[in-house]
């Protein structure tokens, strides 16, 4: 085979090859995501939370960079797009809301990476109503 210039990177599981190239426009979607929920301000607020952050970060960074054109969320294939749709929604409130979410969970979770992309997905029309049944329950039993 001819020599490009191009360092080829093979995944073992599926043999698929991915350029330099390729990586490349990962890591510019992984840094616009962190820059879209204000990776920084996020650390600094949940510092000891970091390790999640990232992980949330990585599998929100594979789906806007996936190359399926459907991917299973919330128990169904749905459209790769339509996903990423959602995603691009996303803010540092919906982060904060999914950590929340993640504390407060006390049943085990078995497909914590599908886990995290459901809740991502579900997290823009989702968390206003989250939030403001919490409120009309503090206020129920405050005029009680």
């Amino acid at each position: 085979p001819e020599d490009t210039g191009v360092e080829t990177l093979t995944n073992t599981k599926n043999r698929t090859k991915i350029n330099i190239k390729d990586y490349s426009s990962i890591i510019r979607e992984r840094d616009r995501f962190r820059a879209q929920i204000n990776y920084s301000l996020l650390l600094m607020d949940h510092p000891s939370r970091k390790v999640q952050i990232d992980e949330i970060v990585d599998i929100a960074t594979e789906v806007l960079t996936s190359s399926r054109r459907t991917l299973k969320v919330d128990g169904e294939e749905r459209p790769i797009e339509f996903i990423r749709e959602r995603y691009r929604k996303l803010t540092i409130s919906h982060i904060k809301y999914l950590l929340e979410s993640l504390a407060s969970h006390t049943n085990g979770i078995t497909n914590v990476a599908g886990f995290i992309r459901t809740a991502l997905f579900n997290a823009p029309i989702t968390m206003e109503t989250h939030y403001e049944a919490l409120v009309n329950h503090d206020l129920a039993a405050y005029e009680d």
